[in-house]
């Protein structure tokens, strides 16, 4: 079980955080196809949303990285592990 997600909530309603977020994909899997098809329909290719899809994948990894704890921070799960 991924810690964010079992640190979340003390372990309880994990399979609803998790449906959540499998929901959110999904949702979002769903409209960048629809909009690609839509802009490849308009435009005659594939190259613009693909473009869009690597700019939009390369912000949400530097958004990522840029994610830390504040120092001393800990998860449940590191607390009782040490």
């Amino acid at each position: 079980m991924p810690r964010g997600v079992t640190a979340f909530d003390q372990q309880q309603a994990v399979g609803q955080h998790l449906g959540w977020i499998a929901a959110g994909h999904q949702i979002g899997a769903a409209s960048a196809a629809f909009f690609a098809g839509f802009m490849r329909t308009q435009g005659g290719s594939y190259l613009q949303p693909f473009v869009i899809a690597s700019i939009t994948g390369l912000i949400a990894a530097g958004i990522a990285v840029a994610i830390r704890r504040q120092p001393g921070q800990m998860l449940q799960d590191e607390r009782q592990a040490a």
